[in-house]
């Protein structure tokens, strides 16, 4: 069985300061944090019961993860992210930040991530599209089909929803030949009622491996009445 997650917790704005007696107990490696009395509520939740939660504090240089609040002690690892542990006064600020640590886990910090991510937004790379294949006539669309491949040796029908009520997971549906024989046995794309695709009554892919990219404009159910490719 794997090992359940550890889910951080977060909270704005909470602080405390080492409990009088408190710096000589944690030392620069003891493992418990005692703060002043009261004020160990202020801190979000952390136990190791499934399913467990952490956080991190911060006091003068140093960054410990809490594993675990049992009132206003603090069970806690110490040197995260690259800092040392370290000894602390009795009164040193105990403060919950924002990390490094947490700021990447939320954005990430790998200039190949943020490469990725563009790419997707300037359309150098595709986002993967979930594949429906059609081997039979007619197929009307449904609002989770993302990319339609259309393998049926005759004449092809494919039906589409109302465009004002249209929903799809991309806001537009890729529909392509993969069978090869388009030229000979057209694929007629069909609107619902009175719908059109770019003016027209029907769309026709009639070339081999030919594709169509519907689009509607909204994206969305509204009163627009019309498809377009793109």
């Amino acid at each position: 069985m794997p090992t359940p997650t550890a889910f951080r917790s977060v909270a704005n704005r909470v602080s405390s300061t080492i409990a009088v007696g408190g710096g000589a107990t944690l030392g620069a490696a003891g493992t418990t944090l005692n703060v002043t009395a009261g004020t160990g509520a202020n801190f979000p939740a952390a136990a190791t019961a499934t399913p467990s939660t952490w956080f991190f504090v911060t006091i003068d240089n140093e960054i410990l993860q809490c594993t675990n609040r049992a009132t206003d002690a603090l069970t806690v690892v110490r040197g995260q992210e690259g800092t040392a542990g370290a000894s602390h006064a009795d009164g040193a600020a105990v403060e919950l930040r924002i990390t490094a640590g947490v700021f990447n886990a939320a954005h990430g910090n790998n200039a190949g991530v943020h490469q990725a991510i563009n790419d997707i937004e300037n359309g150098v790379t595709p986002l993967p599209l979930k594949r429906t294949s059609v081997t039979a006539t007619p197929y009307t669309v449904l609002s989770t089909d993302e990319y339609i491949g259309v393998n049926v040796a005759g004449a092809v029908v494919i039906n589409l929803p109302a465009a004002n009520s249209a929903n799809f997971t991309l806001n537009y549906l890729i529909i392509k030949d993969e069978s090869g024989n388009a030229g000979v046995n057209n694929i007629t794309i069909t609107p619902n009622g009175t719908d059109k695709i770019d003016g027209a009554a029907t769309k026709v892919i009639n070339t081999n491996y030919g594709s169509f990219r519907l689009f509607n404009p909204t994206g969305t159910a509204s009163v627009n009445t019309s498809w377009v490719t793109v």
